[in-house]
C-alpha cells in the first residue's frame, strides 16, 4: 500500500501510568507584625518519640508564600523537640493569616496550620510526623479515540483529565511518551508529524499554548502540593494527538503512553 495514502486509520488509545521517585526535600529562608508575635510547639516522629534537636521546622505565611525557619532545641531532661518561632519576622505577616508549619527529618514528614491570632501572647501549634508518602494519580487514566485517518488529529477540552497529589509531600511531576512498535514498524513520537513521526502535546489549563511531549522525562509541573485542605493539590490538562502524515504500514489498533513521574520538590 502506498506510504502517502490519507484513507488509512487507526483505533487509537492513550494511556496514563503514575510512576515515584523520591528524592530530596527543599529548605527555605527568614523576614516582619510590628511587635513579636511567638509560635511554639513539640514535633513528634510518627511513633509519639522526639525529633532530635537541630531539626527544621518552616513556617510559611499561605496568604503570601512567605515563610521563615528555625529549629527544634534541647531544653535538657531528654527534650529535645522544642521549637520557638517568632512569626512577626515572615515579610509581610499580618493578624489572620494562615501559617503553614512543615518538618521534614529521617524520612518522616509533617504539616500543621493555624492563624495568627496577636490577641494571644504566643500560639503552641505541635507536629506530628508520618512517614513520607509520595502519591499522584491521573483521572481519567485512558482516552479512547475510536477510529482516527491517517494525518488528523484529535484532543481533549476543558481539562478533560485531573492530576493529583495524593500525599503528604510537595512533588516536582515530570512527563514522558514514547514511540509506538508494531509487526516491525514504527512510529516516532516527535516535534512535528511526519513520514511515521506523531506528535503527543498536553496544555494545562492554565497556559495558552500545546506543549510536545518527548520521549525523555520533562518538567509537567513544579512544587505541586500535598493533600492538606489548605492546599490546591491537583492540575487538569489535555491531550492532543496528530497522527502521522502518512505510515509504512496499515496500522493496527494501537495506543500511545503518557507516562507521570513524581519526586519531591
Amino acid at each position: 500500500m502506498s506510504s502517502n495514502n490519507l484513507k488509512k486509520s487507526a483505533v487509537i488509545a492513550i494511556y496514563l501510568a503514575v510512576f515515584l521517585a523520591n528524592f530530596f526535600i527543599f529548605t527555605p529562608q527568614v523576614k516582619s507584625l510590628e511587635n513579636p508575635h511567638y509560635f511554639y510547639g513539640y514535633v513528634y516522629y510518627q511513633n509519639d518519640t522526639k525529633v532530635p534537636a537541630g531539626t527544621v521546622v518552616t513556617l510559611t505565611d499561605y496568604n503570601n508564600s512567605n515563610y521563615m525557619t528555625t529549629t527544634t532545641i534541647d531544653l535538657g531532661n531528654g527534650v529535645t523537640n522544642y521549637y520557638l518561632a517568632d512569626v512577626s519576622q515572615i515579610t509581610g505577616s499580618q493578624d489572620g493569616d494562615l501559617i503553614i508549619l512543615n518538618c521534614s527529618v529521617n524520612g518522616e514528614v509533617g504539616c500543621n496550620s493555624t492563624n495568627i491570632n496577636i490577641s494571644l501572647g504566643s500560639q503552641q501549634v505541635d507536629l506530628h510526623l508520618e512517614t513520607q508518602s509520595l502519591s499522584i494519580s491521573v483521572s481519567p487514566s485512558q482516552w479512547n479515540q475510536g477510529f482516527l485517518n491517517i494525518g488528523s488529529s484529535n484532543n481533549t477540552t476543558g481539562g478533560y483529565f485531573n492530576l493529583s497529589n495524593n500525599g503528604n509531600t510537595e512533588v516536582d511531576v515530570l512527563i514522558h511518551g514514547e514511540n509506538i512498535t508494531w509487526d516491525g514498524n514504527t512510529w516516532y513520537l516527535s516535534s512535528s508529524a511526519d513520514l511515521d513521526h506523531f506528535v503527543l502535546q498536553y496544555r494545562k489549563t492554565v497556559d495558552s499554548v500545546w506543549t510536545n511531549i518527548g520521549t525523555t522525562n520533562s518538567t509537567f509541573i513544579s512544587n505541586l502540593k500535598p493533600a492538606y485542605s489548605w492546599y490546591t493539590n491537583w492540575t487538569r490538562f489535555d491531550l492532543k494527538i496528530i497522527l502521522p502524515t502518512s505510515s509504512n504500514k496499515d496500522p493496527p489498533q494501537i495506543g500511545f503512553n503518557v507516562t507521570f513521574w513524581a519526586i519531591v520538590s
